[in-house]
């Protein structure tokens, strides 16, 4: 088994052969949705600003900036600031193999600061909070497909996040902290447009 795992790396890394050369840049911009729990009223989207630089060959470190809206599905309706609003931070690096002509296989890793705040509205309770925290975020299952030298179309799904939130409530009584970021921030599915230059 552990010779068919390196076989498969060393194919891999020799796909990607020449994928991004070193010194590439590029602008880009993503937006992601998904739905939570099978629940067609719990749902988050988002979207996102990014800068690449490809520091080695077929290796890149991205800066990016990225907005998250989590509704449930007993908030109030017709409140546009009821929810969880989140705005990340953060470095990611990932790595370029290509599998076909224009058409490469990105994984990446990100690590992100987290803060935003948390708006729960319905007919039985009122609660507001300030969020701050932390993501690691892990794409398995991410393409981008190259038309031209200067233009990306990618593709992201499956994506795991985690980490850890603390929040307090407005008046500053509660407290509290979770473990699991997937429902605040993590959007399974995004497509984007990257520009390079």
């Amino acid at each position: 088994m552990k010779k068919v795992v390196v076989l498969t790396l060393l194919i891999l890394l020799s796909l990607g052969a020449n994928a991004q050369k070193r010194g590439d840049l590029y602008v880009g911009a993503s937006v992601a949705a998904m739905y939570m729990d099978g629940n067609p009223t719990t749902w988050s989207a988002g979207t996102s600003v990014e800068f690449g630089y490809f520091v080695f060959k077929n290796w890149k470190v991205t800066a990016s900036a990225g907005y998250s809206y989590q509704h449930e599905s007993y908030v109030e309706a017709g409140n546009p600031f009821a929810g969880t609003h989140v705005l990340l931070l953060g470095p990611s690096i990932s790595y370029y193999v290509k599998l076909a002509k224009g058409l490469y296989y990105t994984p990446e890793v990100g690590v992100y600061y987290a803060f935003g705040g948390t708006w729960q509205h319905s007919t039985e309770y009122d609660f507001h909070a300030r969020l701050d925290g932390f993501q690691v975020g892990v794409s398995l299952f991410s393409l981008e497909y190259k038309p031209t030298d200067k233009l990306g179309v990618t593709l992201s799904v499956c994506e795991i996040a985690g980490g850890q939130v603390i929040g307090s409530s407005a008046n500053g009584q509660y407290h509290f902290g979770s473990q699991n970021l997937d429902a605040l921030f993590n959007s399974k599915t995004s497509m984007g447009v990257r520009f390079y230059f």
